[in-house]
């Protein structure tokens, strides 16, 4: 059968039959590098999406957790003004001071003490003029002032307690990489 066709034609499809598998080789080489490529690059985007959702994650996981905290302080110092105006208008407090104008403590702060704890909360504004002499207070409005105080410095610090826990699940190392 192979004698019906002439010897340099049969070289000739043989040849051709070569090119024609080397050709599809080659075709299939770049379409799998290509696919190889897409699949690396995939799988990058892939490990960065990931990381950025765990990050995010964490992040809303501070910040619910940081405005828990906040409004956790907003109650108690709520309570604590509460319980500073029941006290300044208790009979003991009005006691106390051995003075009762109507059924409220007016027992009163001096001058220096005013402003000893005005140059401790705000020694920037209190040390540029430390001769003006301040005006007493009442006892009442001072623990007012005090839990208020306190209550924002609370309030700072859970902010700064959620910025370190967000900047800390931003930076450690995600597990699973």
């Amino acid at each position: 059968m192979f004698n019906l066709i002439p010897e340099k034609y049969r070289l000739l499809a043989l040849g051709l039959l070569l090119l024609f598998f080397f050709a599809g080789g080659l075709r299939l080489g770049w379409v799998l590098s290509a696919n190889s490529k897409d699949a690396a690059e995939l799988k990058t985007v892939t490990k960065v999406a990931i990381k950025t959702d765990k990050k995010q994650a964490s992040a809303t996981k501070a910040a619910v957790a940081n405005a828990s905290a906040i409004e956790q302080t907003r109650v108690i110092y709520k309570t604590i003004t509460k319980e500073v105006v029941k006290y300044a208008q208790s009979k003991n407090a009005a006691d106390s001071s051995k003075t009762m104008a109507s059924g409220v403590c007016d027992q009163r702060l001096d001058a220096e003490w005013v402003r000893i704890h005005d140059l401790a909360a705000r020694p920037d504004i209190a040390a540029s003029a430390p001769n003006e002499l301040s005006e007493p207070v009442g006892k009442a409005d001072a623990l007012g002032v005090i839990a208020r105080n306190y209550e924002t410095c609370q309030q700072w610090r859970n902010e700064i307690i959620g910025w370190q826990s967000w900047w800390s699940s931003q930076t450690e190392p995600q597990s699973g990489n």
